[in-house]
């Protein structure tokens, strides 16, 4: 996801409270981000971007700005600029750099997560920890042979 620049609409509704623009730099390039209460504006690189907002109710009591990406019209938190597009990660092909990779690689880091875990419970007193140790030890057993 390196490549791509994100945009984060609670982040930037929170930034842009007061008077509702961010200013936003990317790759050496500088752009506006214009928040209205059911309209985002993006002007990057010379170019002009729009996204709908809307509001969603989560846990009940509290609320979010969410938007829907402009391919495939999933709510979503956040949007990347791609290749002049506006869209989510998912149709912008994007993956983060923890899922690259074979699939042996991503065992083998996550044992090593394991075991850089366990060695520092073992600097500890074991008896305070001792439910997290056995969780460690089950989550290795598990993963398949190296």
């Amino acid at each position: 996801m390196e490549a791509a620049f994100r945009l984060n609409i609670n982040a930037l509704a929170k930034a842009g409270a007061a008077d509702g623009i961010v200013a936003i730099y990317f790759n050496e390039r500088a752009g506006i981000v214009q928040i209205e209460p059911n309209r985002l504006t993006l002007i990057f690189n010379g170019k002009i971007y729009k996204a709908v907002l809307e509001r969603k109710t989560i846990f009940g009591d509290r609320s979010c700005t969410v938007t829907r990406c402009l391919t495939c019209a999933r709510i979503r938190r956040s949007l990347v600029l791609v290749d002049c597009k506006l869209t989510c990660r998912e149709c912008a092909g994007l993956i983060y750099h923890s899922n690259s990779g074979h699939e042996a690689e991503r065992i083998q880091a996550k044992r090593m997560k394991i075991l850089d875990r366990l060695e520092s419970l073992d600097r500890r007193k074991k008896w305070q920890h001792r439910a997290t140790r056995l969780r460690l030890l089950r989550a290795l057993a598990a993963l398949p042979p190296a």
